[in-house]
């Protein structure tokens, strides 16, 4: 009996060892189990924030994907824009040419006849020059005359004197 004993005893021995082993296992397994629920909380947390962050992410994106859109619209209209002012100034920058031609050529057609009217004046001024000294010597000559003529007309008068006094019966 006590063979059977010790071994009982041995066998409760055992089976006090296994189930302190069971119950650190258990107890190590219950951690794990913990630490799995506290990691598991964790993830579901940061997949929580993930989530949240991806969609304020999109709602970024749209934003600026919309911004992206109204930009292009801008800039295509800009380009637009801009492909009309070029075409503008080309035309402009052509308008400008030909009236800056047809300004030289109207300054040209000026300067002759700038020049033919010179021409036209100093022929003028010759020929008023002249007629000036024809008038002159016209008024002088016409002043020569009328002393001349008033001259003669004394000269007549005195002679009629004379001939009346010599003849007295003509009128």
């Amino acid at each position: 009996m006590t063979s059977k004993l010790d071994t009982s005893v041995a066998q409760v021995q055992q089976l006090s060892n296994s189930v302190q082993q069971l119950s650190a296992s258990i107890q190590e397994k219950d951690k794990t189990i913990q630490e799995l629920k506290n990691s598991q909380q964790e993830l579901t947390r940061l997949k929580e924030q993930s989530e949240e962050k991806i969609k304020d992410d999109d709602r970024r994106l749209s934003v600026l994907q919309s911004e992206k859109a109204a930009l292009e619209n801008q800039l295509t209209q800009l380009k637009d824009q801009l492909s009309s002012v070029s075409r503008e100034k080309d035309k402009l920058s052509a308008d400008l040419r030909n009236a800056q031609q047809e300004l030289i050529q109207t300054k040209e057609q000026f300067n002759l006849k700038i020049k033919e009217n010179d021409n036209k004046i100093s022929l003028l001024e010759a020929e008023k020059a002249s007629f000036n000294n024809q008038i002159k010597e016209t008024r002088d000559n016409l002043l020569a005359s009328s002393r001349d003529k008033d001259g003669l007309g004394l000269e007549i008068k005195a002679l009629k004197n004379e001939i009346a006094k010599k003849m007295p019966n003509m009128p």
